[in-house]
């Protein structure tokens, strides 16, 4: 009995680790842009129109789309707080994947690009890390 009740209990915590690991969803709301920059600030405001520049920048350079993009900047500031305990804003993210952004790039590449430069930069800054980004353009 006790032999049934623990392979119970072995399958059921196999059945459902799979549902438990999956990331949650990130809400973009109807305008990518507003999501990275600020869901606060106007839709004319400076950061807003740069967010939607970096996001077309990088969504032409990757052929992903801008809601893919923006999902992907607002997940590597989690990444950037569960890793490093460092809290960045998602236009740093998305400004560092502009930073970067060629032909031939993938998505992936730049995300991970602008972490290695910011985790390695001398005071884990976003103008230090965009200074080596630029370095090695």
């Amino acid at each position: 009995m006790k032999r049934i009740l623990a392979l119970a209990a072995c399958c059921f915590l196999v059945l459902t680790a799979p549902a438990g690991a999956q990331p949650a969803p990130v809400d973009l709301g109807t305008d990518p842009a507003h999501a990275v920059a600020g869901r606060d600030l106007a839709a004319t405001d400076a950061k807003v129109v740069q967010a939607r520049d970096w996001l077309k920048k990088v969504a032409g350079t990757t052929g992903e789309s801008e809601e893919q993009v923006a999902a992907s900047a607002m997940k590597l500031t989690r990444f950037f707080f569960d890793s490093l305990k460092l809290r960045i804003l998602p236009a740093e993210a998305l400004e560092g994947m502009a930073a970067q952004a060629a032909p031939g790039k993938g998505l992936s590449d730049l995300t991970s690009g602008y972490f290695q430069a910011r985790r390695f930069a001398p005071d884990n800054s976003h103008g230090e890390a965009l200074k080596t980004l630029a370095a090695k353009q």
